[in-house]
C-alpha cells in the first residue's frame, strides 16, 4: 500500500475527528477543496499541503499526517507519541503505582543527535555530517532504509531523542515529519535556516529571551560555535527547551490546537471562496444523489 494512501487516511481522520468533535458545527461554512498527500505540491491552483515555500500563494496549509498516525516509521498514533515523549521528560505512574521521575534536563546526553536518510537531501543532510565529524557533542547517524542491520543497530525511536540535550531538525523532500515530535520534547531543538513551512512555524522563535529553539546556517558552518556556547551555558540552554515545551508541547502541537487549526482553516478558506459548493446532482430523471461518497462509508471499504 502506497505510503501516500495511509497519509490520506490519516489527513481526513484527522479532518473529521476536528469536525466531529465541534459542537456547533452548522457555524462552519461548507468548503470544496483539493488536498495532496505528496511532500509539496507543484500545482498552480488552489490547494491544501502538508508544506509550502514562502512564494506558493495558492498553497493553504494543513497539519499532517502525523497527527493522526505514522505507520511507516514505527512513530504510531500522534497521541502515544506525546505520551511516551512525556514519560521521559515529565515521569510517569506505571500500572503497579511505582513511580517513574522524568529526566531533569541538565542531565540528558549533552550531544546532537540526528538519525536519518541523507539521500533525502544530500545538500543539507550531507553537510550537517560534515559539520559533526569527530565531534565529541555529536551522535549523528545516517540511516539506510534498505538495511535491516542497520536500522536494527541504529535507529533511535523517536521518543528516544527526548533524552539528549540537542535534538538535530532537517528538511528533507522539503518538510520533514519528525519537526513536531522533536518540538514535544523538553531539549533544544537546532534546525538550519527553512524554508519549507509548516503550519507551526508561525509560532518558531529563534532569538530572545522566547527562544523556542536554535537556528543555524543552512550548511551548518555556525553549528559547532553555537552547541559549544548551550554546552558552556546550560542555563541558556534550559530556557529555550522550557520555551519550546511550554509553546509547542502545552499549546500549539495538542492534538486540541490542531483541531482549532483545521476549522480555522475551513473558515479562511471559505471566505477566500466565489462559489457555494452544491452536495446534491440531480440525474436525468430528476431524482438527486449525492456528489461523493460519505466519509464514515469511505473510510470502512478503504
Amino acid at each position: 500500500m502506497p505510503a501516500t494512501f495511509t497519509r490520506g487516511k490519516a489527513t481526513l481522520n484527522s479532518l473529521h475527528r476536528a469536525l466531529a468533535s465541534f459542537p456547533d458545527r452548522d457555524r462552519l461554512p461548507n468548503v470544496e477543496f483539493v488536498l495532496t498527500t505528496e511532500d509539496y505540491s507543484s500545482g498552480e491552483g488552489p490547494i491544501w499541503s502538508y508544506s509550502k515555500r514562502e512564494e506558493n500563494t495558492n498553497v493553504w496549509l494543513m497539519p499532517d499526517f502525523g497527527y493522526w498516525s505514522w505507520p511507516e516509521v514505527g512513530v504510531g498514533p500522534y497521541k502515544d507519541a506525546r505520551r511516551r515523549i512525556a514519560a521521559i521528560d515529565d515521569g510517569e505512574v506505571t500500572v503497579d503505582g511505582q513511580v517513574i521521575p522524568g529526566m531533569q534536563f541538565q542531565d540528558k546526553k549533552k550531544q546532537l543527535v540526528w538519525r536519518g536518510n541523507v539521500a533525502t537531501n544530500p545538500q543539507v543532510r550531507g553537510k550537517l555530517l560534515k559539520a559533526a565529524q569527530g565531534r565529541s557533542w555529536a551522535s549523528i547517524l545516517a540511516i539506510d532504509w534498505g538495511d535491516e542491520n542497520d536500522i536494527r543497530f541504529n535507529l533511535l525511536p523517536i521518543e528516544e531523542h527526548c533524552r539528549y540535550m540537542f535534538l538535530a531538525h532537517t528538511e528533507g523532500r522539503s518538510f520533514s515529519g519528525r519537526g513536531k515530535y522533536l518540538l514535544n520534547c523538553r531539549s533544544v531543538v537546532i534546525s538550519h535556516k527553512l524554508v519549507w513551512r509548516e503550519a507551526h512555524h508561525a509560532a518558531l522563535i529563534s532569538s530572545g529571551p522566547e527562544a523556542n529553539y536554535v537556528e543555524v546556517e543552512r550548511d551548518f558552518s555556525d553549528l559547532d560555535h553555537k552547541i559549544e556556547f548551550l554546552i558552556d551555558n546550560p542555563e541558556a540552554a534550559e530556557r529555550i527547551a522550557n520555551n519550546s515545551v511550554k509553546t509547542f508541547r502545552d499549546r500549539y502541537l495538542t492534538p486540541a490546537a490542531e483541531s482549532c487549526y483545521w476549522r480555522h482553516l475551513i473558515r479562511q478558506y471559505a471566505s477566500s471562496s466565489e462559489f457555494e459548493p452544491v452536495l446534491y446532482t440531480t440525474r436525468e430523471d430528476g431524482k438527486k444523489e449525492p456528489r461523493g461518497i460519505p466519509f464514515e462509508t469511505w473510510v470502512l471499504g478503504s
